[in-house]
């Protein structure tokens, strides 16, 4: 190989890694990014604890390190000064394919998911270390390697040692725009009554001359099973989303003092992880004191508009709720026990276990009338419309009373703390400096469930 191609395909490599990095940056500054939507591969690892080193995301020192490769190229060949650029070469370049056979096997065995755009950073700078291995005499590398690969174990374990809080509490007003009532579908026109004698005629109010007053919060129909519970009202999101808790699938008593709602999809790997800190927090209020309301969210595009890029990893994810969702109409003290059963174990069981668990706990008839109820298919929907209107996006989110916890918990401690603190009015604390993660997008104002399908409007989200 001359130097000329050896400087191209260095070249080429490291400016690929760069682009693939870039795109990430741009991603978790907010921006919407092919194939790396909810529920994607690439949400799945950047939203990870492997996805940054404290609060800075991988990529920024990932990016820093493949623009430094060709301008160490331009100082090798430029400079007076022989072999520094050479030498900073080498030692990018063994940095950079350390880091990329760590991602890779974090990515493979920890996470079992894969980031197209890591993975493109990855194999473009394995493919520059080959080539070095390939065409450098051994003789003329040095120390540079060595210095690489140490840099390499101390960003190593710099991530294993900081672990960087994953979550974000966004207050009710940054999540939705207007407030929102979560109320039953409207009942059947009743026969008209019998003509009243003629009353007089009321006063006619004056027009209002005040911005004060407001105009009733849009409904978000629910379709309740056929035995609903006392009715519960529950205020959350800082007072924007008002429902009655009875209407909902509900994890513990409908008397707890205080409720909140998770927001979950079966397929979601961090919403089982986030299960089982709920389920430890709760028991350690004990049922008397807090209960959990559950809307399903399918990150699956099939049943779910603001997934735009399909990910293998959420197949069946639509049936799995409506089988949920047909548990709970048609027997809901039954619900809790299929809801818990669902998210055991690091992944979803399969469908047809699913259904037979379902036949086991209401009878297989029961579930098979229940599917082709046309309120689950409701149900679904509207649980999809919270989805959409708390900021789509990925999972999990848990509503609460002053706002919305959006991402994951280190522990089920930390969830206790953040549960009282809202328990006793106080927000949880956001972390000082910048956001580890971006933002959920408001919900625009009149952006209610509209009775089609799951909204009109553009997708948000990817």
């Amino acid at each position: 190989m001359t130097p000329v191609e050896f400087d191209s395909v260095i070249a080429a490599s490291s400016l690929i890694a760069l682009l693939a990095s870039v795109v990430l940056l741009a991603r978790g500054a907010g921006r919407k990014v092919p194939g790396c939507g909810a529920g994607s591969g690439c949400d799945a690892v950047t939203s990870s604890r492997w996805g940054r080193i404290g609060r800075v995301p991988v990529a920024l020192p990932g990016a820093i390190a493949y623009a430094g490769i060709p301008i160490a190229i331009a100082v090798a060949e430029l400079s007076p000064v022989p072999g520094w650029g050479w030498l900073a070469l080498l030692m990018l370049i063994a940095l950079s394919a350390a880091a990329a056979v760590w991602f890779i096997a974090i990515q493979l065995l920890v996470l079992r998911r894969f980031c197209a755009y890591c993975t493109t950073a990855h194999v473009a700078m394995l493919v520059a270390a080959a080539t070095v291995a390939t065409t450098v005499p051994l003789q003329a590398v040095r120390y540079a390697p060595i210095l690489g690969l140490g840099l390499a174990v101390v960003l190593i374990v710099l991530q294993v040692l900081i672990r960087p809080r994953l979550y974000e509490f966004a207050p009710g007003e940054e999540v939705l725009a207007e407030a929102v009532d979560i109320a039953p579908p409207a009942a059947p026109a009743a026969p008209p009554a019998p003509p009243a004698p003629p009353a007089p005629p009321a006063p006619v109010a004056p027009p209002p001359t005040s911005d004060a007053a407001q105009p009733p919060a849009p409904l978000v129909p629910v379709s309740a099973p056929a035995a609903p519970r006392a009715s519960r009202p529950v205020m959350l999101l800082g007072g924007r989303l008002r429902m009655d808790a009875a209407l909902l699938p509900l994890v513990g008593l409908i008397e707890a003092k205080y409720i909140f709602a998770d927001v979950v999809d079966y397929t979601c790997d961090q919403c089982r992880q986030l299960h089982a800190m709920v389920e430890q927090a709760l028991a350690s209020f004990g049922e008397k004191d807090v209960a959990v309301t559950v809307f399903l969210a399918p990150l699956e595009r099939a049943c779910n508009d603001h997934v735009l890029t399909p990910d293998p990893h959420h197949n069946g994810a639509c049936d799995y709720a409506r089988l949920a969702l047909a548990v709970w109409t048609a027997a809901p003290a039954r619900f809790v026990e299929f809801h818990r059963w669902m998210l055991q174990g690091e992944r979803p069981p399969a469908l047809a276990d699913a259904k037979r668990r379902a036949a086991e706990l209401i009878g297989r008839q029961t579930v098979e009338a229940a599917l082709r109820d046309p309120r689950v298919e409701q149900q679904l929907k509207d649980h999809l419309t919270i989805y959409r209107l708390t900021g789509a996006g990925h999972l999990p989110k848990l509503l609460m009373t002053t706002g919305m916890l959006w991402g994951q918990v280190s522990s089920a401690q930390k969830l206790v703390e953040l549960i009282r603190q809202e328990m006793n009015g106080s927000p949880a604390a956001p972390a000082p400096g910048p956001a580890p993660a971006p933002k959920p997008p408001s919900a625009a104002a009149g952006s209610v469930f509209s009775g089609r399908r799951i909204d009109d409007s553009p997708s948000s989200g990817g």
